[in-house]
C-alpha cells in the first residue's frame, strides 16, 4: 500500500515546460517497474511555475515579508457572486498551493526557487478563511544561527489523518519546521542528516520517516515524537513503504540494496528495532513497490527480460503470466482498483507497449489477459530515447484514466503508428472501455458543435472524439487540463479533445453526462476548466498562452447549454490555473495568475454560490446508473451494479459543499465477465473464450474418481464464477458446470451416422463400425438417439416416415411415429427433458414436434414454424435448458442460421449472406455453449456463441465441400466428407489436427455424438407432475410454455380445446370429427382431399381409399394394389407397386436381362457390371470373358472429381454435361451415361440389322423412355416434356416454380422471359427450342453477349472472368487455352439485393469479387428498368462492395449490375451477372375525377378514375361521406371497381361531401372533395 502519510502533489506547469506528478516513492525511482499512485488523500497540492517570458521583480534580501494586497469584487448582476484577489507581491519561480481538505478552510502556499538564491529565502503564506485573506509566515523559518539567514524551504508535508500537523523541510540546511496547529506556531529541529523525503505514519500523529538519499549509505530514519529524537531504521535503502491492512499489524517495507547490485525486501512492525520481528520478504529483486493491497517486484529472467511478481494482501508472491512470446523489459502498473491490476508491458523498448488486465491466480501464477495493444506508455531512458519526452520528464506514465466514481470504465490513448524516433498527437487515438478492459471502442463524436452547427464525423470513416491526457499535458504546444471526473459527480466527464482521426487538430472542451457514452461540445479552443457542487456548476477561463490575458471567467449551471460571464478583477491577469477543493463539492474556485510584464503571484477566489436560485430539495434528485440500450454494455463489477443519487439537470439549485450522494447496489444478471477460466483452460486472445489447454496432463471433463453410483458430479464448461461475484440468473447456466449423475457403468462414446439404407455406430475409443439392427431402411438422412431409453430415431425420405427402434433388450419392435404429411425430413433433434422430437421438413418448409412418450392424438404433433418464416430449412439443434432451437436454411439468396425459442417465438436470424451461402448441418456444444455449422458451398465450419456473437471459422476451405453433418464433444468436432467418404475429427477451437476416424463409408447424411453426460440437464418442464397437459417446452431464463397440438385449439384461458371448441375428455382426447365439406372426399384415415383426386391413379389419401373401387385400368395400364400404373413401368426393374406385383412373373423385354429365377428384369447394361442386381446374382455369372461391345475412348478433356451443378458424374468419376446423358453416345467411356435410358443401341463389332427400325436421337437431343427425342435444352427446365417426366429426374431444384433454369450456370429466369426473343441466360438456353427461335451467329464469338466467352463448339457462353482462371468451365477446355497471351479479366459474378434495405425509391445491391494481392478495384453500378434497353450508370466509380440505387420508381422491377476496373486504369470490364429486384410499394396518388350523382331519394353514385401513380397493387378503395361525423367510410375490396352506390337517409337541402382514397399496402391521401346538395327526388 502507498504510504498514507505521503502528499499527493500534482504539478500543473501551464506556462513553462512541465506538468507531472510528484512521486509518491521514497528514494530513487525504480528503473524498470513503475506503479501509478491511486491512493486518494484528503488534501491536494498544486505547483505552478512562472512563465519564462515574464521577468521577476527585484530581489530584496532584506524584505523577507512581502506586503500583501487585497481586492474584493462583486458581480455586476448579482451581488451574491463575490471574488477576492490576493496579490502576494512575491516573484519566486514556483508556487505550491495546498488545499488542506474538505473539512478545513486552511490553504497553505509555498513560494520558492528550485535553485536557491542567497538572500532570497522561500516564502510561506497561510489562509484560514479559504483564500479570502492570507497571513505571511516566513518569519517563523529563521535558521536561528549567526548568519541571520532564513530557510530555503523546498517542500512541506501534511499528515493525511491529523491534518493540523505539518512538516516543512529545508534539505540543504538539514532543518525541519513542525507545527501541530495549521502553522499558528512552529518549532525548528536541526538534524544530522539531509531530509530528502518525509513520510507520515497514517495511524500515529507524531511518527514519520525521513530519508536521506544524498548520504552514500542511503539512510532511513524514524521519529516518534514529531521530530525531537531520531532512530536509524535501515541503511542502503532504495525504497520504503507503509502497509496498513484491516485487522493486520502495520508493517514497514524496505527495499535494501545489496553489494551484488540486486535488492532484498524486508518487513518489520517495529521500525527494524527488533531483529526477531524482521522478515525477509524477497531476495534478488530488481525493483519493488507497494500500492494499496498489492505488492509488486521484478526479478531478472535472462539477460534482456524481467519477470513481474505480485502479492495481494501479503500473500505469497506469484509470478505474473502474460500471454506473450516476446521479452518483458519494463512494467508500468497503470491502475490497481476493485481487485484488478492493469499492467502496461514494454516488449521491445521502441514503444510497443501492451496493456494487460489480471484474470485470476492459479497454482502457476497470476494470469493476465491482453486488454489493449499499443497503449501509449512512456518509460524514461527506455522508450523513444531520442524523443522530446526525455527532455521534459523523467517519470513513467501511461495515458490511462479511470473514470472516478464508476467501476470498470477507463479511457486510454492508443498509438496508431509506432515510430522509433518518437510519438506525437497525430499518432494517437482515444478509446474507452465500459467492462474493465474487456472491449475498447472509440468515443462517439457529438452531432453538433457548441454553436449548434452539424459535425460531419462518422466512425465508419475513422472519425471519432479524442481526449487529451498526460502526453498532451507535457507536449510543449498544448499543456491542457487533464480529464476531469469525480466520485462526487458520478458519470460526469469533462475534457479537452479533438474531433477527427487523431489527437492532432483544433481542440475544444467536451462534456459527457453518461460516463462516456455520449459527448457534447461546450467550448472551442484551449481553456482552463473545472466543475464544482457535484457537477452543478461548470467553470472555464481562457488559457493565456492561446487567448491572452483576461479578467473574466464563464460559468454554467445547466451543464454547458448556456454560459454566463463574470468579471473577477479590475485588471487583466495571466491565468496559470483553475483549481478547486478535492472532491469538487464546493462552489468556490481558486485561480492562480500574475500581472502583465512583471511577475507577481496572484490568488483569486471566486464564490459562485450566488449563481444558484435555491438549495436543492429531495425532489431535485433521482436514482441514476450508467446504461445503454443500443450501445456498449455498461459495467457490472463482480455481479453488482451501482445506483447513484444524482442532481437532476437544469434544476438551478445548489447541492451544498459536503453533500455525498448515497449509493445503493443491485445484483446484475450473470454474463461472461462474471466468470473466469477454470483449471485446465485459458482465454483465447481474440474471442475471450476459455479454451482447454491440451498440453496439460489431465482431462478436466473426466468423471472424478470419488464419484460413486447414486451421487452427482459437476462437469466443467471451462468457466468458474469469480470469487465474490454475486450475479444472479441471466446467462449463468451457460457458464456453470453441468450437474451429472455418477455413472453406474462405463458407457462408451460413439458417433451415430445415417447412411441411406443403414444406420451405423462408430466407437470413439476403438473406432469400430457397427450397423444398428434396424431393418427395411431405404434412404435415411436424419438420425437421433435417446440415451435414457436406448432408442434410435430415423427419418426415411423414400417412405416419408419417422421411425424409432429401441435396442435395450432386443425384444422391441420398430415403431412408426409419423407417416402422414411428410415430404422431406432433413433434420431431427431430441428434447430429452420434455420427451419431444423436433423435426424439419424441408419441402413443406416446417419445423414440427411430437411427443415421444405417448401415442395419442397423433403423438400431439405441433407445427412450431411454417413457411411464413422458413423457406428451405435443413438442419436443427435443440437446447432444452436454454429454451432455444437453432436451424439452417439454404434458400439461395436468403440463406441463414437462425434461432428461436422452443415455442417458435422470438425468431432471430443470427447469420445471413454473404457470410453464408449453403448452410447444412448444425449442432450445439453443450460444454462451451456454442453452436457449430457447416456451409457446403463456402466450404467452412463456423462457430459462435448462442447469441450469434464471437463468430469464428474453425475450419476454412477454399471452395465447395460436400459435408452434411457436424458434431462436437469435449475438445473435438466431428464432420463427414462425402467427397472422401469419410468422417474426420479436429480440434473444435482451432480446427487443427484433422484426422480420419472412419473411411471408405457410403454416403453419410447426418451424424451425431452420444456419450455419458450428453443428454443431461433440467428445465422447468422437468417438474413432476408436468406443468402442461399436452406439450411443455422450456423457455429462456428458466421459464416454460404449454402448447396445444395442431389437432386442438387454444382456449381463451390458454388451455387446449377440441376443434369444435369443446373441452377434451378426461383422458385428454377429443371425439372424432368428420370435417370434410361437399367439395372434398373423406379418406378412411379421416383426411380430406379434393374430389378431383379420387380415382386419379394416385394414392392421395395415403391409405389407398381414394383409389378403392375405381373402374378397371385402361388397356395400356397395369393395375396393382388398388391403383394403375403405365404398362411401360411393369417389369422395368423398379418396383412401382407397393406389393411389387409389377415386377413379378415378368417376361423381360429385348433390352432387359431376365434373372435366372425369373422374378426380376433388370437393364441389360447392368449385366456383368460388378454389382449383383438379381437376387440370385445370376447377372454376374460367367462374366470373365470380355463382352463384344466396342470400348469408346473417353473424352480426354473431361474433368474428374467434384462435378459442377450442370454436369453428370460418371461411374468412373468423369464429369459430362447433363444433356449428354442418354444421347446414345458413350461419353463417359464406361457407358454409365447410357445406363437406364430405354432401348439402348448396341455398338458391336459386327453389324446387326434390327427388324424394327429404332429411332436414334442426335447429339444435342435427349431420348425419352417412349423413344421420343426432345432438345437437350428441355432437360431439367422444370417442365415435364417426356410422357413420364424422366427429363426432369435427378435435377437439382435450384429455381422455384415459375422460373426457368439456365443450362450453363443454373441461373434462374422468370418464365415470362422464356422465348421472348431476348437471351437472358448466358448461353441463350431460355431461347432454345422456341418456335420463333432467335438465330444466333455461331461462327464467331460475337454470338455471346458482351462480357461472355463462347465455348463448347459455340453451344455455350460463360462469363469472361471464368476464362483463364485456372479452372476448366467449358467442356471442350477452350476457356483455359492460350492463357499466357490473355490479360487477366475481372468481373462480378456474385451479387445480391438486401431485401431488408429496399424502399419505394431505393435498392441496396451488394457483391463479391476475388481480389488478387496488391490490386484495388473500382466499380460502376448500373441499372435499367426491366424489359428496357436503357441503362443508367452511377456518376462515379466507387471502391465499396455495395451501392444504394436511389431516386427509383416505386413498385418497379429493375435489372442491376456492376462494371469493374482496376483503380487508376482506363480499361473497363463488362458485367456478366445481373440481379433482378423490385422496389417496395409506396403511397399511391389519390384517385382522380371523383363525381357524385344523386340516383334516388336514398341513393347516390360515387365514381372515380384510378390513381395516376398506383405505386403498387391497388387492393381497395375507401369512399368517405360527411355528414355524419366522424365520416362514413365504405371500403370497396375490388380494385377493378371504380364506382359505388351509397344508400342513406339523406336530408333534402343538406350538403354532403364525398372523397375517395386508394389503398395498396398503405392508404393514399384523399382525392378532391365533391359536395352534393341533396334535392327533392321525383320518381
Amino acid at each position: 500500500m502507498a504510504s498514507p502519510g505521503r502528499l499527493i502533489c500534482i504539478f500543473i506547469l501551464l506556462n513553462i515546460e512541465l506538468f507531472s506528478v510528484v512521486a509518491d516513492l521514497q528514494g530513487p525511482r525504480s528503473k524498470h517497474l513503475y506503479v501509478k499512485d491511486t491512493k486518494v488523500t484528503h488534501g491536494r497540492s498544486f505547483i505552478f511555475n512562472r512563465d519564462s517570458s515574464v521577468e521577476g521583480g527585484p530581489i530584496n534580501g532584506s524584505n523577507i515579508e512581502p506586503q500583501l494586497e487585497h481586492f474584493i469584487s462583486a458581480s455586476s448582476h448579482d451581488d451574491d457572486i463575490i471574488s477576492v484577489v490576493n496579490r502576494l507581491n512575491d516573484n519566486h519561480q514556483q508556487l505550491m498551493v495546498h488545499l488542506t481538505g474538505e473539512v478545513s478552510d486552511v490553504i497553505v502556499c509555498l513560494a520558492w526557487d528550485p535553485t536557491p538564491v542567497r538572500g532570497k529565502p522561500s516564502s510561506v503564506f497561510i489562509s484560514y478563511d479559504y483564500g479570502t485573506t492570507f497571513e505571511i509566515k516566513t518569519h517563523y523559518f529563521s535558521l536561528q544561527d549567526q548568519s541571520g539567514d532564513y530557510a530555503n524551504v523546498d517542500k512541506f508535508y501534511n499528515h493525511p489523518k491529523y491534518n493540523k500537523h505539518y512538516v516543512f523541510k529545508d534539505s540543504m540546511n538539514r532543518v525541519i519546521y513542525t507545527t501541530k496547529d495549521h502553522g499558528k506556531h512552529f518549532e525548528m529541529v536541526k538534524l544530522k542528516f539531509h531530509p530528502t523525503d518525509i513520510s507520515f505514519n497514517e495511524e500515529e500523529p507524531l511518527t514519520f520517516l525521513a530519508y536521506d538519499k544524498t548520504d552514500p549509505k542511503k539512510k532511513l530514519w524514524v521519529t516518534q515524537d514529531f521530530g525531537s529524537t531520531w532512530t536509524l531504521v535501515q541503511e542502503y535503502v532504495k525504497a520504503y513503504y507503509w502497509s496498513n491492512l484491516p485487522g493486520e499489524k502495520q508493517l514497514l517495507y524496505v527495499e535494501r540494496e545489496e553489494p551484488t547490485g540486486s535488492s532484498t525486501v524486508l518487513s518489520s512492525p517495529s521500525y527494524f528495532q527488533d531483529e526477531v520481528l524482521t522478515n525477509v520478504v524477497l531476495k534478488d529483486v530488481e525493483d519493488f513497490e507497494v500500492r494499496e493491497d498489492f505488492m509488486f517486484a521484478t526479478k531478472r529472467a535472462g539477460e534482456k527480460s524481467l519477470d513481474l511478481y505480485i502479492s495481494h494482501k501479503r500473500k505469497p508472491f506469484v509470478k505474473a503470466l502474460f500471454n506473450s512470446e516476446t521479452n518483458n523489459l519494463n512494467y508500468h502498473v497503470a491502475e490497481v482498483s476493485d481487485g484488478k491490476v492493469f499492467v502496461a508491458v514494454d516488449h521491445d523498448g521502441n514503444g510497443q507497449v501492451n496493456l494487460y488486465v489480471s484474470d485470476r491466480v492459479t497454482e502457476n501464477g497470476m494470469l493476465f489477459t491482453l486488454s489493449l495493444p499499443k497503449i501509449l506508455c512512456f518509460f524514461p531512458h527506455n522508450t523513444w530515447k531520442v524523443t522530446w519526452l526525455s527532455g521534459v520528464t523523467d517519470k513513467s506514465f501511461a495515458d490511462f484514466h479511470k473514470v472516478e466514481g464508476l467501476r470498470g470504465i477507463y479511457i486510454a490513448s492508443q498509438i496508431s503508428n509506432i515510430s522509433v524516433p518518437g510519438v506525437g498527437p497525430e499518432d494517437l487515438t482515444t478509446v474507452i472501455t465500459f467492462d474493465m478492459g474487456g472491449e475498447w471502442r472509440p468515443l462517439k463524436a457529438p452531432k453538433v458543435d457548441n454553436e449548434g452547427r452539424p459535425i460531419n464525423c462518422s466512425m465508419a470513416d475513422g472519425c471519432s472524439l479524442h481526449l487529451f491526457q498526460h502526453l498532451n499535458q507535457l507536449y510543449p504546444m498544448t499543456r491542457p487540463v487533464p480529464i476531469l471526473s469525480s466520485k462526487s459527480a458520478p458519470g460526469l466527464i469533462m475534457a479537452t479533445g479533438i474531433i477527427g482521426k487523431s489527437l492532432k487538430g483544433q481542440p475544444g472542451v467536451f462534456l459527457s453526462r453518461d460516463a462516456g457514452l455520449t459527448w457534447h461540445q461546450l467550448l472551442k479552443g484551449h481553456n482552463f476548466f473545472n466543475f464544482g457542487d457535484h457537477g452543478g456548476v461548470l467553470v472555464a477561463v481562457s488559457y493565456s498562452k492561446f487567448s491572452g490575458m483576461t479578467r473574466k471567467l464563464i460559468y454554467s449551471t445547466d451543464e454547458g447549454e448556456t454560459w454566463n460571464s463574470y468579471e473577477f478583477y479590475k485588471d487583466d491577469l495571466r491565468i496559470d490555473g483553475l483549481i478547486i477543493e478535492p472532491g469538487k463539492n464546493t462552489n468556490v474556485f481558486i485561480m492562480i495568475g500574475s500581472v502583465k510584464g512583471h511577475h507577481q503571484w496572484h490568488i483569486i477566489k471566486v464564490d459562485l454560490l450566488g449563481a444558484f436560485s435555491y438549495p436543492c430539495t429531495k425532489n431535485r434528485y433521482k436514482y441514476w446508473s450508467p446504461s445503454s440500450e443500443n450501445g456498449p454494455k455498461m459495467s457490472c463489477l463482480l455481479g453488482k451494479k451501482e445506483v447513484f443519487v444524482r442532481w437532476i439537470s437544469h434544476s438551478d439549485c445548489f447541492n451544498g459543499g459536503y453533500f455525498y450522494p448515497p449509493v445503493k447496489t443491485e445484483n446484475c444478471e450473470c454474463d461472461a465477465e462474471d466468470f473466469q477460466c477454470d483449471d485446465g483452460f485459458e482465454r483465447d486472445l481474440e474471442f475471450h473464450q476459455c479454451i482447454r489447454i491440451k498440453s496439460l496432463g489431465f482431462d478436466p471433463y473426466a468423471v472424478p474418481t470419488s464419484c460413486h453410483p447414486g451421487q452427482m458430479y459437476n462437469r466443467t464448461k471451462g468457466y468458474v464464477k469469480i470469487p465474490g461475484d454475486s450475479c444472479e440468473g441471466g446467462y449463468e447456466t451457460r457458464f456453470q458446470p453441468d450437474l451429472l449423475p455418477c455413472p453406474f457403468k462405463e458407457k462408451k462414446e460413439f458417433i451415430l451416422a445415417a447412411q441411406g439404407e443403414k444406420i451405423v455406430r462408430i466407437g470413439l475409443e476403438d473406432r469400430k463400425l457397427q450397423v444398428l439392427p434396424v431393418e427395411n431402411l431405404k434412404n435415411v438422412v436424419a438420425v437421433e438417439f435417446d440415451l435414457r431409453n436406448n432408442c434410435v430415431y430415423w427419418a426415411d425420405m423414400d417412405d416419408d416416415v419417422i421411425g424409432r427402434q429401441c435396442i435395450s433388450d432386443g425384444k422391441e419392435l420398430p415403431e412408426t411415429l409419423v407417416e402422414k404429411d411428410l415430404e422431406a425430413v432433413t433434420g431431427m433433434a431430441l428434447d430429452w427433458v420434455s420427451n419431444l422430437l423436433f423435426f424439419v421438413d424441408g419441402r413443406r418448409a416446417t419445423i414440427e414436434v411430437i411427443r415421444t412418450d405417448t401415442n395419442t392424438l397423433g403423438r400431439l404433433r405441433r407445427t412450431i414454424l411454417n413457411s411464413t418464416v422458413l423457406s428451405n430449412p435443413r438442419g436443427i439443434a435443440v437446447h432444452p435448458m436454454e429454451g432455444y432451437f437453432f436451424w439452417t436454411d439454404w434458400t439461395p439468396g436468403d440463406a441463414g442460421v437462425s434461432r428461436a425459442n422452443l415455442d417458435g417465438s422470438d425468431v432471430r436470424k443470427l447469420f445471413t449472406e454473404p457470410l453464408l451461402e449453403w448452410p447444412n448441418g448444425i449442432t450445439i456444444d453443450h460444454i462451451a455453449e456454442r453452436i457449430y455449422w457447416v456451409d457446403n458451398l463456402k466450404g467452412y465450419i463456423g462457430s459462435s456463441d448462442l447469441d450469434g456473437k464471437m463468430f469464428r471459422k474453425v475450419i476454412s476451405n477454399d471452395g465447395p465441400a460436400d459435408r452434411f453433418g457436424v458434431a462436437v464433444f469435449k475438445d473435438n468436432l466431428y464432420l463427414d466428407d462425402r467427397f472422401q467418404n469419410a468422417i474426420y475429427m479436429a480440434d473444435k477451437d482451432l480446427g487443427i489436427g484433422i484426422t480420419a476416424i472412419a473411411e471408405n463409408l457410403t454416403e453419410s447424411y447426418h451424424l451425431k455424438i452420444f456419450a455419458e453426460g450428453v443428454q443431461e440437464g433440467e428445465n422447468s418442464c422437468s417438474r413432476k407432475p408436468s406443468p402442461c397437459p399436452y406439450i411443455c417446452v422450456g423457455m429462456p431464463r428458466g421459464g416454460h410454455r404449454c402448447l396445444c397440438p395442431d389437432s386442438m385449439v387454444e382456449g381463451p384461458d390458454g388451455g387446449c380445446l377440441c376443434p369444435d371448441g369443446e373441452k377434451p375428455y378426461d383422458n385428454g382426447t377429443c371425439p372424432a370429427l368428420v370435417t370434410c365439406n361437399d367439395q372434398h372426399f373423406t379418406c378412411d384415415n379421416g383426411r380430406c382431399i379434393s374430389k378431383k383426386w379420387v380415382c386419379d391413379k394416385m394414392d392421395d389419401c395415403g391409405d389407398g381409399s381414394d383409389e378403392a373401387g375405381c373402374p378397371d385400368c385402361k388397356p395400356d395400364e397395369f393395375r396393382c394394389d388398388r391403383r394403375c400404373i403405365p404398362w411401360e413401368r411393369r417389369c422395368d426393374g423398379e418396383a412401382d407397386c407397393i406389393d411389387g406385383s409389377d415386377e413379378s412373373d415378368c417376361n423381360c423385354k429385348r433390352w432387359q436381362f431376365t434373372c435366372k429365377n425369373k422374378k426380376k428384369c433388370i437393364f441389360r447394361g447392368w449385366q456383368c457390371d460388378g454389382m449383383a442386381d438379381c437376387q440370385d446374382g445370376s447377372d454376374e455369372v460367367n462374366c470373365t470373358s470380355t463382352t463384344n461391345t466396342t470400348t469408346t475412348t473417353p473424352i480426354p478433356f473431361l474433368p474428374t472429381g467434384p462435378c459442377a451443378e450442370w454436369m453428370f458424374r460418371c461411374s468412373s468419376n468423369k464429369c459430362i454435361p447433363y444433356w449428354w446423358k442418354c444421347d446414345m453416345f458413350d461419353d463417359c467411356g464406361d457407358n454409365s451415361d447410357e445406363i437406364g435410358c430405354g432401348d439402348e443401341q448396341k455398338k458391336t463389332t459386327s453389324t446387326t440389322v434390327s427388324s424394327t427400325p429404332q429411332k436414334v436421337c442426335h447429339k444435342g437431343q435427349f431420348r425419352c423412355l417412349s423413344g421420343e427425342c426432345i432438345p437437350s435444352e428441355w432437360v431439367c427446365d422444370n417442365t415435364r416434356n417426356c410422357d413420364n417426366g424422366e427429363d426432369e429426374n435427378n435435377c437439382k431444384e435450384l429455381c422455384k416454380t415459375g422460373q426457368f433454369t439456365c443450362r450453363s450456370d443454373r441461373f434462374c429466369v422468370h418464365m415470362t422471359q422464356v422465348c421472348d426473343g431476348i437471351g437472358h441466360c448466358p448461353d441463350f438456353s431460355d431461347e432454345a427450342g422456341c418456335e420463333d427461335k432467335v438465330k444466333l451467329n455461331t461462327s464467331s464469338p460475337s454470338s455471346c453477349p458482351r462480357g461472355f466467352f463462347r465455348c463448347d463448339f459455340g453451344s455455350r457462353c460463360i462469363p469472361l472472368d471464368k476464362s483463364c482462371d485456372g479452372t476448366q468451365d467449358c467442356v471442350d477446355g477452350s476457356d483455359e487455352v492460350d492463357c499466357s497471351k490473355s490479360p487477366p479479366l475481372y468481373q462480378v459474378l456474385r451479387m445480391g439485393v438486401d431485401l431488408h434495405s429496399k424502399s419505394p425509391t431505393s435498392l441496396l445491391l451488394y457483391w463479391w469479387i476475388s481480389t488478387p494481392n496488391d490490386t484495388k478495384f473500382e466499380f460502376l453500378p448500373s441499372y435499367s428498368v426491366l424489359d428496357s434497353d436503357e441503362w443508367v450508370n452511377h456518376t462515379e466509380w466507387i471502391s465499396e462492395l455495395e451501392f444504394k440505387f436511389v431516386y427509383l420508381t416505386p413498385y418497379t422491377s429493375y435489372n442491376l449490375t456492376v462494371y469493374v476496373k482496376i483503380k487508376d486504369s482506363d480499361q473497363v470490364f463488362p458485367p456478366a451477372s445481373y440481379a433482378l429486384a423490385a422496389t417496395a410499394q409506396d403511397v399511391p396518388s389519390p384517385p382522380r375525377e371523383v363525381t357524385v350523382v344523386q340516383k334516388s331519394a336514398t341513393v347516390v353514385e360515387v365514381s372515380w378514375l384510378p390513381p395516376l401513380h398506383p405505386n403498387g397493387e391497388i387492393t381497395a378503395y375507401v369512399v368517405n361521406m360527411v355528414p355524419p361525423i366522424p365520416p362514413l367510410r365504405k371500403r370497396i375490396d375490388h380494385a377493378a371497381c371504380n364506382e359505388v352506390l351509397i344508400s342513406s337517409q339523406f336530408v333534402r337541402g343538406y350538403n354532403y361531401s364525398f372523397w375517395v382514397s386508394a389503398m395498396n399496402a398503405v392508404e393514399s391521401k384523399r382525392s378532391n372533395v365533391v359536395t352534393l346538395t341533396f334535392r327533392v327526388w321525383f320518381e
